[in-house]
């Protein structure tokens, strides 16, 4: 352990958690870290079941260091898609749950509500909008026809009217200039019926 005294506030050398990183790889995402802490805590409270010591069971210094170093990982690792931000979420309830001898459900209905939310945005970002779908390429080889475009640019101008002409061309496959004559029809529309 390069000489590092063990106890509850052992947490590694720089050299001590290379070697031991080196020996047993880091995970790659959240759901791979909290896995393998649920695996370590399984290990040391089954063995504490039959562990004498008034203290209870410590595991081996190397494995306390790995351990702490897998759930700084869980507390600091940036997010690299949709799941690893659910699992963030399943940690810190697991984690919240295990602080316990007895099992717990947490109580928490702002977390509750954070995570329902999470959901949703989820969701929608990955659930296409109509508008989404119209760039798809058309089955069957079909394509997308001028009034499927101008649907798509009303549609946009409707719904994020504070988006450039050229930002919507992008998203409609269209010209600018088709945006700007459909944006300036849609003000003269707004403004005959008001």
């Amino acid at each position: 352990m390069d000489g590092e005294q063990c106890g509850d506030f052992l947490k590694g050398t720089p050299r001590a958690c290379a070697a031991i990183a080196a020996a047993y790889p880091m995970p790659r995402t959240i759901g791979e870290a909290m896995a393998e802490v649920k695996v370590w805590n399984k290990l040391r409270w089954d063995r504490g079941v039959f562990h004498d010591d008034i203290y209870g069971y410590n595991e081996e210094p190397e494995v306390h260091v790995r351990t702490k170093m897998v759930e700084d990982f869980l507390a600091t690792a940036p997010v690299q898609n949709w799941q690893d931000l659910e699992d963030r979420f399943a940690w810190k309830k697991y984690e919240f749950e295990s602080e316990y001898l007895d099992p717990v459900v947490r109580n928490d209905p702002f977390m509750d509500r954070i995570e329902d939310d999470f959901r949703i945005l989820r969701d929608r970002a990955t659930t296409p909008t109509q508008s989404e779908e119209r760039l798809q390429p058309a089955q069957n080889g079909q394509r997308r026809t001028n009034a499927d475009k101008a649907t798509m640019v009303r549609e946009i101008l409707t719904a994020e009217p504070s988006l450039s002409d050229r930002e919507i061309s992008r998203r409609a496959g269209v010209s600018p200039q088709t945006v700007s004559n459909w944006r300036a029809r849609l003000k003269n529309d707004h403004q005959k019926g008001a």
